[in-house]
């Protein structure tokens, strides 16, 4: 015979073992979407870009990725609040705001990527013309 108190707890590490799963999901997802997008940035790494072709297609798919990265670093902290929060409140919210501070810096860093393609095509539709 089983006792309230026992079906509780095993209700309870059902729970703990959903919310790893999800956890662990997301933070995959984090190393998914992270690894091709610094792949794909590589043309924008380089001096020359600018005054180069193509590969804006690429870096346009890196920085959507890397937005994707963003969400799932900050879901990750969200998910495993909770949990983290029975054993200590202050650093179980310390770790969501860290994950949201990374996620801000990675998002900043995608628009930085993205506004140099912008200048890219600024100066492609000035014929690579200085201004006097």
């Amino acid at each position: 015979m089983t006792t309230d108190a026992a079906i509780a707890a095993e209700d309870r590490n059902v729970e703990f073992q959903r919310t790893g799963r999800i956890f662990g999901w997301f933070f995959i997802g984090t190393f998914v979407f992270s690894i091709p997008a610094v792949l794909l940035y590589s043309n924008v790494l380089k001096a020359n870009y600018v005054l180069g072709s193509g590969g804006d297609h690429r870096v346009a798919l890196g920085a959507f990725l890397e937005l994707l990265t963003g969400i799932c670093n900050i879901a990750t902290a969200i998910v495993i609040f909770p949990i983290a929060k029975r054993w200590n409140e202050k650093v179980a919210l310390g770790y969501v705001a860290s994950r949201v501070v990374e996620s801000t810096i990675i998002v900043v860093g995608a628009i930085s990527l993205l506004s140099i393609v912008t200048l890219r095509h600024a100066f492609v539709t000035t014929h690579g013309a200085v201004p006097s």
